[in-house]
């Protein structure tokens, strides 16, 4: 009889390891879909830190909340994400001083990041820096400057891992602001204003292709403000400059516009969190 159950249970574990091996493989394959009703995601290319203005730098003016959330809110929420980096770091640390395999699909960007070369010197820097220039009572670009934790390693190729649609987008803008300076070499200031704008609408070159149909900048209706993906990160907009949200974006200020997103995307946004991982993997 204990024969019998032994066998028995054997065959139960069996089939319940083959049941999560079809779970596991069911999941894989959900890897590029989204949750909407959830606030946990796998994403297809890696994980990587979301932006959120960081209320250390930035005029907490600048953040736009919708009803259900506050600036009050928000500081809590912000501080709830940083504390989800720090015990991060603390977790990674303690499962490499225990040798143990921990299976988090880290996205090549990130690694980039943490394996970048000078990184104590250039990619990180500690608050001390932020404390000065608060205590000099410089103003939010100058305090950046000098803060200065996250270096340009980032680019829209990392960007497109993580967020392709966004990079795909703002690709296409670079290349636009390329050929727009090219233009205006070329022609020179002595074309009136309403001539210029007729021979730019008149090109596609100087048009973005979404869905298979050819639009100008104007088009889009963008201003100079990020809007996040999704209502979990607790506000739902960003100005990328003061009063950003009533500055059209066009061809003629669309250089500025890649650089604001971009910087924010890649660097602004991102640094509180990957600074709070840092400290933690290595005070452990």
């Amino acid at each position: 009889d204990e024969a019998n159950m032994d066998d028995e249970t054997t065959a139960v574990e069996d089939n319940n390891h083959h049941l999560n091996k079809q779970e596991r493989r069911r999941l894989n394959r959900d890897d590029a879909k989204t949750n909407t009703k959830s606030r946990y995601v796998h994403q297809l290319n890696g994980l990587f830190p979301a932006a959120y203005p960081n209320i250390d730098l930035v005029d907490m003016s600048q953040i736009g909340f919708d009803y259900s959330s506050s600036k009050e809110f928000y500081i809590d929420e912000y501080n709830r994400v940083i504390d989800f980096f720090n015990f991060l770091g603390i977790f990674l640390a303690k499962s490499l001083q225990d040798q143990r395999l921990v299976d988090i699909p880290f996205s090549k960007p990130f690694l980039k990041i943490r394996c970048s070369n000078g990184m104590e010197s250039t990619f990180f820097n500690n608050y001390n820096n932020l404390a000065a220039a608060r205590s000099e009572q410089l103003n939010h670009q100058e305090i950046y400057a000098k803060s200065n934790i996250i270096n340009s390693s980032l680019n829209l190729d990392d960007l497109e891992l993580v967020d392709p649609h966004r990079a795909n987008l703002l690709k296409q803008f670079k290349k636009i602001v390329i050929k727009y300076k090219q233009f205006r070499s070329r022609v020179g200031k002595k074309t009136a204003p309403h001539e210029l704008e007729i021979e730019i609408n008149n090109q596609d070159e100087f048009k973005v292709e979404i869905n298979g149909h050819k639009l100008s900048v104007e088009d889009l209706g963008l201003v100079f403000e990020y809007n996040p993906p999704s209502k979990f990160y607790f506000y739902n907009s960003y100005k990328l400059k003061p009063n950003g949200e009533n500055i059209p974006v066009t061809i003629h200020n669309l250089e500025e516009y890649v650089e604001l997103i971009t910087k924010f995307l890649l660097k602004d946004g991102i640094e509180k969190q990957l600074e709070a991982f840092k400290s933690k993997l290595h005070k452990f």
